[in-house]
């Protein structure tokens, strides 16, 4: 069984902050299921966007309506540690869960997977000599097990 980090960026834009706050604390409630989890959510600044209409084109040229649009933004990051690299299914239903629970919110999914090197270990001291000798031999091992699957 192969561990490693999934690191979970997701960016949130809505016309209404209700939906932003169920969107986040129904992913807290879907990420629970992990036991090693950390998640941040970040309020980024609204964007406002303004129209001016004119109410009758042909005759007043000074009767007009203005509109506002607010666009409110979030940024949730999401770090599941000790994650299963061979189980996919994981997550590929965290991805399903969050388009399928976005009523009202656009999201943007960018994910990240982290792998434990088992030569680069922080509690030992190495020199630069020795970690490039041991990345050359990983690296010739990973080479000949290509050669040999093809």
């Amino acid at each position: 069984m192969k561990l490693g980090t999934l690191n979970i960026t997701l960016r949130l834009k809505a016309f209404h902050p209700y939906y932003l706050n169920n969107f986040i604390i129904a992913s807290r409630v879907e990420v629970q299921q992990f036991k090693n989890y950390q998640i941040n959510h970040v309020f980024l600044p609204q964007t406002y966007e303004k129209f001016t209409v004119l109410k009758s084109p042909h005759v007043d040229k000074k009767a007009r309506d203005q509109f506002e649009r607010k666009t409110y933004n979030r940024l949730i990051k999401m770090k599941i540690l000790n994650f299963d690299l061979k189980n996919d299914e994981i997550l590929r239903s965290l991805i399903l869960f969050f388009q399928n629970i976005s009523i009202g919110v656009e999201i943007n999914v960018n994910y990240t997977i982290d792998t434990y090197i088992p030569f680069l270990d922080k509690s030992k001291k190495v020199s630069i000599n020795q970690l490039l000798a041991k990345v050359n031999l990983y690296s010739k091992l990973f080479s000949e097990k290509r050669s040999l699957v093809k």
